[in-house]
C-alpha cells in the first residue's frame, strides 16, 4: 500500500511539473531595473516541484526548477507569495523605484521557503545563477484560469500573512549585474 501512495505522489508531481513547464517560455533575462520601477528576480534551485509566485491576489507566474522568473513592480508595498503543491511561504517587501530584489524559492522538509537574498552576498553565487538559469513567464492563457480557481486559498494565505512580523526584510541587491 505505501508503495501505490508513494507512485501515486511521484506521478502527481512530475504531471504538474510537466503542465508548469507547457506554460512557461522562456524571455529576457532583465539584469537592471528602470527607474521608476522595480525588478523582483524569483530564483528556482534544481527543486523538482513548480511553484507559483503571486503579489498578493495577482498570479506572477510559475515557476520551475533552475529558472529565474522577474517582475516589473511599482515601487511600494508588496506581499509575495510562493505556493507549491502542499504548502506556502511569503514575504512582505517595500520596494524602491530603481532596485532590483532577488529572492531564492528553495524547499526543506516544511515546504517551500522564500529566501531573500541580502545584499552583502557573496556576487558571485548571484552571478552563477543569471548566468546558469533562464528566465521565463507564464503565458496568459494558462496563468489567468490558474488564478482565478486558486485566488480562495491564496486570500487565506494573505490574512495569515498580515499578521505574521517573523520575516526578514527584502532589501536590494547592491550590484549592477552585467550581461552574458
Amino acid at each position: 500500500m505505501k508503495r501505490i501512495l508513494l507512485i501515486l505522489i511521484i506521478v502527481a508531481l512530475s504531471t504538474s511539473c510537466t503542465k508548469a513547464r507547457r506554460a512557461t517560455v522562456e524571455t529576457t533575462l532583465l539584469l537592471q531595473a528602470k527607474p521608476e520601477q522595480a525588478l523582483v528576480s524569483f530564483v528556482r534551485g534544481s527543486n523538482k516541484e513548480f511553484v507559483s509566485i503571486w503579489d498578493r491576489e495577482s498570479c506572477i507566474g510559475f515557476l520551475i526548477p533552475r529558472k529565474i522568473l522577474q517582475a516589473e513592480l511599482t515601487p511600494g508595498k508588496h506581499l509575495f507569495i510562493a505556493r507549491s503543491l502542499h504548502t506556502y511561504d511569503f514575504v512582505k517587501a517595500d520596494l524602491d523605484p530603481g532596485s532590483h530584489y532577488i529572492i531564492l524559492v528553495d524547499e526543506s522538509r516544511n515546504g517551500v521557503n522564500f529566501i531573500p537574498i541580502p545584499s552583502d552576498t557573496d556576487e558571485a553565487v548571484v552571478k552563477k545563477w543569471f548566468k546558469n538559469y533562464k528566465a521565463v513567464r507564464t503565458m496568459e492563457q494558462y496563468l489567468r484560469p490558474y488564478g482565478e480557481r486558486q485566488l480562495p486559498r491564496i486570500k487565506k494565505y494573505i490574512d495569515e500573512a498580515e499578521v505574521d512580523e517573523t520575516r526578514h526584510p527584502l532589501e536590494p541587491y547592491p550590484t549592477k549585474l552585467r550581461a552574458r
